[in-house]
Parts: structure tokens; C-alpha cells; sequence
């Protein structure tokens, strides 16, 4: 048995890429666009629900179809294939270096980094620095049994109708005036910010958002949903479900099937009946929708990676997807780079779009700037082996600049790269 020494500790090579996981990975990112997209065209803080701030056909249309297909289940995704990632890295750290833990935890802090600096600087819808402050807690816990860990994802998926409940009986009028003060203080900052500021003014606003945010208990209900789902692609990576997917695949068919008629079950229960809610009025109806959105995200979530990786392994689908890989294998640099590519496009001090772009053309936006995205992916990786963020990020965590040398072109199987 080799023992483990610090010299062999590193960045993964281009050849040690399982690409189901790149596959993923860029699947993933089509749906965090989608999803972010509102937040870079109009404001987090707008008390009117949806139906009433864009009521054209197309636009409700669109609305629909993100909440039933789209909304949680794809920064659920990203969470999972963290929580996979984590269990690869620390299975080939264990064996390659000498303080394996310490040069994870180096990683997170460099991810922390970068999502503060991405919430502050550019957007302030940020996961990165949720990523980062979850993975602390997932090292953790790496030794828990299986039955600790699921015990721990029934809690987080559990915990917001805990708390909507909980507000039944606890939110007064009082309470309701100073949460509609709150928002519509952020709203007008975020819409001049926006819409007429430069870009310090912009900054402002989301260090604004920032602080309102994480001063307030409910900031954090986020987390638990989060966590749930990073801890169950740990225990798929600890099992070796994706590293090993080729002799999994009856168990990915059987996933597939049970977490369709779960999740697609209660995200129309969630779809259908949130436009019967009212805004800052906890009611049973209420508790009934955080419910089956808390189940619909990690069940709906599952369902897609499962058909994921089945089409990946399959003869007539495999190679089609595997030519999204390139654009997984840099989710650090294309995640910023929807930021980037979204404020310059919305806000004042570039080309001023905020607040002029309703659901349907965001979508068809989203879908644009993707498809330019993979295009662009592919052209990098004819040159380079790593994607510009995830080379620095592996510069920071390991202490030395990997060669960014010119990627040797392969056809790789979906359990290689």
C-alpha cells in the first residue's frame, strides 16, 4: 500500500475527469441561468407576485414552467454534484497527501473568496459562499454513518414547513409592516441602483441585500435545503454511484421512476397553488406550498440526474451529450461568466436593460447566452486544459500554477475523460 506523501498531492488531471459528472455539471448550469435570470432582470425584492408584475400570456406561460421544472431542482443539482465532488477529491487527496483535510479546507476558503467577491462585486444572488460555508460543516461530518447523514437530509428537508408552520402561530401585523418596509426600502435601492447608478452604486445595493439578508434568521432557512442535497451526493459518492455509474445503471432506472412521480407531484402541487397565496400572510396553504417545494426540489432534482446519466451511458445518446462536457469542466468560470454576460447586459452603467424584460424573453435569453457558452467551452479546451477560474482556484488551493498547456483532443467514454 502506498503511503500518502504531500509531493503527490494536486489538481485532477485532464485523464482522471469522470465526464458524467462534466455532463452533469453543464446541464446544471442551463437551469441556474434560468433560474438566476429574473434576479438579473428585475428586482429579488418586489412584493407583487409574479402574475400581477408580468401578466402577458407568454410571460406567465414561462413563469409557469420554471417554477414546475426548473426552480430548486438546478442549484439542487449544483449542490449534489458538490456534495459528489467532495467525496472523489477526498478519496484521492487520502491517498495523495499528507494533510489532505487542510488542503480541502484551503479550497473552501479560496471558494468563500470568490463568493463574496462575486455577491459583492457583480451579483448578489451568489451560492458560491453557501457552497463553501456548507462544505466546512460537510467535512465535518465526512466519518457520519449513512444513517446520521440521511437522518440530517430528512431534517433539512423538512425544516422550512417546520418554520412555516411555526409562523402560523407567530407573525403578527406588526411584523407584516416591517417586512413590507423592508422590502420596499430594498426594492427602491436595487431599481435606482439598476436602472440610473454607476456601478458603486450597484456594489452598495447588494452589500445592502447582503446585510438584510444574513440579519435576519430566515436568511439562513436556505441553508438547511442546500445542505440536504450536498450531503446526498457525499453519501452517492461515497457509494460510488457516479464514479462507477456503468454498474449502477438499474439502480439509476429505479431512482428515475420514484422520483418522477414524487417530485413532478408535488411541483405541480407547488406551481398550481402558489398564485392563491398572498404575500406576507403565513396561512395553511402556505405551509402546504413550502412543503411541496421542499420535497419537489431533491426528488425533481434526482429524476433529471438519473435520466442524465442514463442517456450518458446509452449507445444512441451517449456521444451527443458527452459534447457538453467541456462546458462542465469549467462550472467555476462559466457560473461568473453568466454573471458577468447579465449585469453588463441589465444594468445602467453598461447596456441598461434592467426592469425591461419579462420571463418569456428571459428565457429565450437564457437559452442564447448557453448555447454561446458551450460553443465557447469547447473552443477553450482545444487550447487550454483548464477553464481560467478553476486554474487560479487550483493555483490558490494547492500553492503552485498548474501548466494551462494545450489539451490533447479525446473522445472520451462517460467514466473517463
Amino acid at each position: 500500500m502506498l503511503e500518502p506523501t504531500s509531493g503527490l498531492a494536486g489538481p485532477v488531471a485532464p485523464g482522471e475527469r469522470i465526464v458524467t459528472l462534466d455532463v452533469l455539471r453543464a446541464f446544471a448550469l442551463l437551469g441556474i441561468l434560468v433560474m438566476n435570470m429574473p434576479g438579473f432582470y428585475a428586482s429579488f425584492w418586489d412584493p407583487r407576485p409574479p402574475h400581477e408584475r408580468w401578466p402577458g400570456g407568454a410571460d406567465r406561460a414561462a413563469w409557469w414552467a420554471m417554477d414546475t421544472f426548473f426552480s430548486g431542482k438546478f442549484n439542487s443539482l449544483f449542490a449534489f454534484l458538490f456534495g459528489v465532488g467532495f467525496a472523489i477529491q477526498l478519496e484521492r487527496l487520502m491517498a495523495r497527501a499528507a494533510h489532505p483535510v487542510g488542503i480541502y479546507l484551503r479550497r473552501l476558503v479560496t471558494l468563500l473568496a470568490f463568493g463574496v467577491a462575486h455577491g459583492v462585486l457583480l451579483w448578489v444572488g451568489d451560492i458560491l459562499h453557501a457552497y463553501a460555508i456548507l462544505g466546512i460543516l460537510l467535512v465535518l461530518l465526512r466519518g457520519s454513518s449513512d444513517r446520521v447523514l440521511l437522518a440530517i437530509v430528512v431534517f433539512g428537508l423538512l425544516t422550512p414547513a417546520i418554520f412555516a408552520t411555526y409562523q402560523l402561530f407567530t407573525y403578527t401585523p406588526a411584523n407584516e409592516q416591517a417586512d413590507r418596509g423592508v422590502f420596499g426600502h430594498l426594492n427602491r435601492l436595487v431599481v435606482d441602483a439598476h436602472t440610473r447608478g454607476a456601478y458603486l452604486d450597484v456594489v452598495r445595493s447588494n452589500i445592502a441585500q447582503f446585510r438584510t439578508i444574513y440579519s435576519d434568521i430566515r436568511g439562513y432557512l436556505f441553508f438547511p435545503s442546500l445542505f440536504l442535497t450536498i450531503l446526498l451526493g457525499y453519501l452517492f459518492g461515497r457509494r460510488r454511484y457516479l464514479q462507477d455509474a456503468s454498474a449502477h445503471l438499474p439502480f439509476w432506472r429505479r431512482l428515475m421512476a420514484t422520483c418522477l412521480i414524487v417530485g413532478l407531484s408535488a411541483a405541480l402541487t407547488f406551481s398550481i397553488a402558489v398564485p392563491y397565496l398572498e404575500p406576507f400572510k403565513p396561512s395553511v396553504l402556505g405551509v402546504i406550498v413550502t412543503a411541496a417545494y421542499s420535497l419537489q426540489r431533491p426528488a425533481l432534482m434526482l429524476f433529471y440526474a438519473a435520466v442524465i446519466v442514463l442517456l450518458v451511458h446509452s449507445d444512441r445518446w451517449g456521444s451527443r451529450l458527452r459534447l457538453l462536457a467541456p462546458m462542465g469542466r469549467m462550472p467555476l468560470t462559466n457560473y461568473l461568466l453568466q454573471s458577468l454576460i447579465c449585469t453588463t447586459i441589465f444594468n445602467a452603467y453598461a447596456f441598461g436593460f434592467f426592469n425591461r424584460v419579462g420571463p418569456a424573453a428571459g428565457l429565450l435569453l437564457a437559452v442564447v447566452i448557453y448555447c454561446v457558452q458551450l460553443v465557447w467551452s469547447r473552443w477553450w479546451f482545444t487550447r487550454y486544459e483548464f477553464g481560467p477560474m478553476e486554474w487560479l482556484w487550483r493555483a490558490l488551493t494547492y500553492g503552485g500554477a498548474p501548466a494551462m498547456g494545450q489539451a490533447v483532443v479525446k473522445t472520451p467514454g462517460p467514466e473517463s475523460a
